[in-house]
């Protein structure tokens, strides 16, 4: 073979390892890999079916943040994801000052909303589609203050992403801030009818148990629970789920109340 054939061979075989790449490349892209939905918030657009990457997707995200998803069972555990996805697709996220809204923030915002609603048949909003995330603690024109988090009594949803963060860091404590105002949004709707029904028993347990916080030195309440009713709901549901052995042997009528109200009972921790 002459210098020029060889020469004419290696560049054919140039081009078509050129070809191959760029086939390669553009296969690349059209796969969305749930590390790219951790980093990059474009992709999340186009989360559409539950398939097994964003299972695995999920279930990395919850079992490193949500206690609570650690003591489910499998069964349950597919349950808490399959209603978490279409509580997303449900939502519509805004970033507020340079926050970035990926899949793991959506998760972070919503697993809350799933928890509670775990033992309850309905557990998607009908009047709340829209979760603003601020990077941190944010300025309340209403209230005049910098705060953590909020509900409107429109269909906003607010949280600051550190303070977020911050709940699930230690999840004994009862103070968790996306358990908190999801708790808020689902009193102010009652969306479930058992839920809706239950309530008013529960709501006199709750007031009673707040009525002997006057005469304890150390209440399993904390004082912001006597602010007003739908404080006291709030406050109720961090300590139910993140403090419920406690609860249970503390408050044994509460604890019993609280398992009544969302049909379910947490694992003891």
């Amino acid at each position: 073979m002459s210098s020029t054939d060889a020469n004419a061979v290696g560049l054919v075989a140039i081009i078509a390892l050129a070809v191959l790449a760029i086939f390669i490349l553009r296969r690349k892209k059209k796969y969305v890999s749930p590390t790219s939905l951790w980093l990059d918030s474009a992709s999340a657009s186009q989360l559409k079916d539950l398939d097994d990457k964003f299972i695995d997707f999920y279930h990395q995200v919850l079992t490193k943040y949500v206690a609570y998803y650690r003591n489910l069972n499998h069964a349950d555990r597919k349950k808490f994801i399959d209603r978490l996805h279409e509580l997303i697709e449900n939502m519509k996220f805004l970033g507020e000052q340079g926050q970035e809204i990926n899949l793991k923030v959506c998760i972070l915002c919503c697993a809350p909303v799933t928890q509670i609603t775990m033992g309850l048949e309905t557990y998607l909003f009908n009047n709340y589609h829209t979760i603003i995330v601020y990077p941190r603690q944010f300025y309340s024109e209403k209230q005049e203050a910098y705060v953590k988090g909020g509900v409107s009594r429109g269909d906003a949803i607010f949280f600051s992403y550190e303070d977020l963060l911050k709940g699930y860091a230690v999840p004994n404590d009862s103070l968790n801030l996306g358990l908190h105002e999801m708790a808020h949004a689902i009193h102010i709707e009652y969306f479930d009818e058992d839920f809706e029904r239950r309530f008013p028993e529960w709501e006199k347990v709750a007031e009673q148990e707040v009525l002997k916080m006057r005469y304890q030195q150390d209440p399993i309440l904390r004082n912001y629970a006597g602010q007003n009713k739908h404080e006291l709901f709030a406050v109720c549901i961090e300590t139910f789920f993140e403090q419920p052995d406690d609860m249970k042997l503390r408050a044994p009528v509460l604890y019993e109340a609280m398992c009544n109200l969302l049909n379910q009972r947490p694992a003891l921790v």
